[in-house]
């Protein structure tokens, strides 16, 4: 069984390569840091770390990294269906939504990541507007709250709240 503290990490499992592999030019890659808190009946339970998300063609690749640099998680989507790899852990669902709901217990649209990181909701999936930096999309609610002097997002948050359950997630953006 996974530890919930490391499926935590793998929230933010859902960005890409590290160490000694090449990341294909064509492909779009993030980074920054990120910080997600778990609040239940249960406690509370908090993590933050750097992520990279590296998407190039129909896949899309979520690593959480250590202070060093090293994987913690890496979720890995495509055609195919999504996979978790946490050490010599993998775990397989036919969707990052389905995969974070069984590991985490609750749904993160990892497929979503891309759009939310821009500032804009998915086109491909139901959002209503709040504000011009704000909307809610998947049973979550983004915020733009920093942007960069070019404008971009540098700092996104995202709350979804069910009865007993809170989930708060903060991600910042490396300007590019």
């Amino acid at each position: 069984m996974i530890s919930r503290r490391l499926l935590l990490v793998s929230v933010f499992a859902a960005l890409a390569s590290a160490g000694c592999s090449l990341t294909p030019e064509s492909a779009r890659v993030r980074r920054g840091k990120f910080s997600v808190s778990v609040r239940s009946a249960s406690g509370q339970t908090s993590e933050q770390g750097r992520y990279e998300l590296m998407e190039l063609g129909g896949t899309t690749r979520l690593d959480l990294l250590s202070p060093l640099g090293g994987i913690l998680a890496r979720v890995t989507i495509s055609e195919k269906g999504a996979t978790l790899e946490q050490g010599d852990k993998e775990l397989h669902a036919s969707t990052g939504e389905e995969l974070m709901e069984r590991t985490l217990g609750f749904a993160l649209p990892v497929s979503m990541l891309s759009c939310w990181l821009s500032g804009t909701p998915d086109p491909q999936a139901p959002s209503r507007s709040l504000s011009a930096d704000a909307f809610e999309q998947a049973d979550w609610m983004i915020s733009v709250r920093r942007r960069a002097p070019d404008g971009t997002p540098n700092l996104i948050g995202a709350l979804n709240q069910a009865p007993g359950r809170s989930i708060r997630l903060q991600l910042t953006a490396e300007s590019r």
